[in-house]
């Protein structure tokens, strides 16, 4: 089992040399937007996420493709576009949610109609793309060759198909499943959260992944993986259950602040109240080596195959000379930063302040007075949230 983990990322500021007066310099910011960060298997550009995506509002990793929701609500994806699950439909917009699987793409539109493209032909009459005609769906969730839909009702909705007992069987819900909240799938097996707090699993159960270990009164997330399961708990912990390959269940020891989590193939992340990411399990391909440095993480996803994703947002300072006083933006991802000042980069920095960073808006930090004959260099640390 490889552990791999960011405790935070130092961001190097704007900086200034020789100032003689103190006219106010221009220094500004721009607006900086989500974008992805992927690592992993990379043998078709899994983890070759393209330079122009930007503004992501979600990510789906599937088994050797990867989706992304953009703001404008249009869909953009890469890797290897194996029965044409890169092969979007021509006009689509206006997406809420994504989810793929191995060889399909599944698509929710904000009227809560579904649009499913790509998708194996065997066997045939079960195969993922004979779409439901459903027109109140709250969310998406796709398995290995299955697919599930949650309903306004409470109601689910699942097809394709799920390996159980060595050969394919139609993938059903249970009947009278009602009540439901949230849906989580795996590879061959799924998971419903209920309205009083109560989990229902269904599917394969060879490696005893269906099968809770602690009361669902504890459960915050749960996520279903290739044969294993992982939960959120509500005090920030996490367990884990089911085949053990390679450490897939082998919760890191003192993991705790966890806000989010995600079970894939061969590898589970987890992501921590400061933006920290964590990864363990079999590391195929070097699915567990989470970037050095990465900015703090909004939201993760780990493939059913050996890739990771993040969307992150990353951080940048801008300074202005104000009445001698060097006068900084952050924009950044919300949270509390120290910033940090130097007369060169090979002298240690000194800590000058904290400065909080509320709703994701630009926050200004105004250091004391300093000699403008001399270099003077700032970066901002991320302590964690609010």
């Amino acid at each position: 089992m490889k552990i791999q983990s960011i405790r935070f990322l130092i961001f190097l500021a704007v900086f200034m040399i020789g100032l003689s007066t103190a006219r106010p310099q221009s220094g500004g910011f721009l607006p900086i937007p989500n974008q992805v960060v992927a690592w992993g298997q990379d043998w078709d550009g899994e983890t070759n996420t393209p330079t122009t995506v930007s503004n992501v509002l979600q990510i789906a990793p599937g088994f050797k493709h990867a989706l992304a929701i953009l703001s404008d609500g249009t869909v953009t994806g890469w890797g290897q576009n194996i029965n044409g699950a890169l092969d979007f439909p021509n006009g689509l917009s206006n997406v809420v949610q994504v989810a793929a699987g191995e060889g399909f793409s599944l698509a929710l539109l904000s009227n809560g109609t579904m649009t499913i493209w790509g998708g194996y032909a065997i066997p045939s009459a079960l195969v993922v793309t004979n779409l439901p005609n459903v027109s109140d769906v709250v969310a998406i969730a796709a398995g290995e060759l299955y697919a599930i839909a949650l309903r306004s009702d409470g109601t689910v909705i699942e097809w394709g198909a799920v390996w159980t007992n060595a050969a394919y069987h139609n993938a059903v819900a249970p009947p009278g499943l009602s009540n439901v909240v949230s849906i989580s799938a795996g590879d061959y097996h799924t998971a419903a959260r209920l309205a009083d707090g109560t989990i229902r699993m269904w599917g394969d159960n060879t490696y005893g992944e269906c099968d809770i270990p602690i009361p669902t009164s504890e459960i915050k997330t749960i996520s279903c993986g290739a044969e294993y399961t992982v939960v959120l708990r509500t005090n920030g912990t996490v367990i884990a259950w089911g085949y053990s390959y390679g450490g897939l269940i082998a919760v890191p020891a003192g993991l705790s602040n966890v806000v989010e989590i995600c079970a894939g193939g061969n590898q589970t992340l987890a992501r921590t109240a400061d933006g920290r990411v964590v990864a363990w399990g079999y590391d195929y391909f070097g699915s567990c080596d989470v970037p050095v440095p990465l900015y703090p993480a909004i939201t993760i996803k780990s493939s059913g195959n050996a890739f990771s994703m993040a969307v992150v947002r990353p951080t940048t300072l801008s300074m202005k000379i104000v009445s001698g006083k060097p006068t900084l933006t952050i924009t950044a991802i919300s949270g509390i930063y120290e910033v940090e000042r130097a007369t060169a980069l090979s002298e240690p920095f000194v800590a000058v302040g904290q400065v909080e960073v509320v709703n994701n808006a630009p926050a200004t930090f105004q250091d004391l007075p300093i000699q403008m004959q001399t270099a003077n260099f700032y970066r901002a640390r991320y302590l964690g949230p609010q």
